[in-house]
């Protein structure tokens, strides 16, 4: 699942930057979709990230409904998300926030890995021991989400014991398109019951 990103105020399930990334992950055997979710305006309010956590987990209850159509395995969903794109998936993934009331209730809305791009986790510590793996990938000189905030979920992940990697790109800021490029090379799926992300 891939989730753009746009600031909680904008973006686009069609952005190219999706349709490329899709189009990336699907050669590489992967069902991929993208979606959207409820759009604000400025300044940001922590409404708005429970909004678009809460349609997000929607979507993954979605595809599970799906299972059959799409060919899925319901125990390996993972997402990938672009800055507040990956803010969202990172809450959903570790925030205890509810389900929300976006649609398809009565299903799972677990996912079993995040590619976080340039994004960060509020709070740190909702990342606890036994939750999906994360891999951070972000740049060095990001002037909006600080690379520190990747290097902080990294640590955590590693306190708590949670698989995770960190791919700093060096002298590159937010949401590049350079450094999107460095992304799907790295994702694999690793045998066993779990999908990680990794070189």
């Amino acid at each position: 699942m891939t989730v753009h990103g746009g600031g909680f105020i904008g973006g686009d399930k069609t952005a190219l930057s999706m349709q490329q990334l899709g189009a990336d992950l699907a050669r590489r055997g992967y069902v991929a979709i993208s979606i959207n979710y409820r759009l604000g305006v400025a300044p940001v309010t922590p409404l708005m990230l429970l909004n678009a956590s809460h349609d997000m987990k929607a979507a993954v209850r979605w595809l599970r409904t799906q299972q059959s159509t799409l060919r899925l395995e319901p125990g390996r969903i993972g997402c990938i998300g672009s800055s507040a794109g990956a803010i969202t998936s990172l809450q959903t993934a570790y925030v205890n926030n509810g389900e929300g009331t976006s649609g398809n209730p009565g299903v799972s809305s677990a996912v079993h890995a995040v590619v976080d791009l340039w994004g960060g986790l509020v709070p740190l510590n909702a990342l606890e021991s036994g939750e999906a793996p994360v891999q951070i990938i972000h740049g060095t000189t990001d002037p909006t989400v600080p690379y520190q905030a990747g290097v902080d979920l990294h640590s955590q992940a590693l306190a708590v014991g949670v698989p995770t990697e960190l791919h700093p790109i060096t002298g590159f800021g937010h949401a590049s398109t350079t450094s999107r490029s460095t992304c799907c090379p790295r994702i694999v799926t690793r045998p066993g019951n779990q999908t990680l992300f990794t070189n």
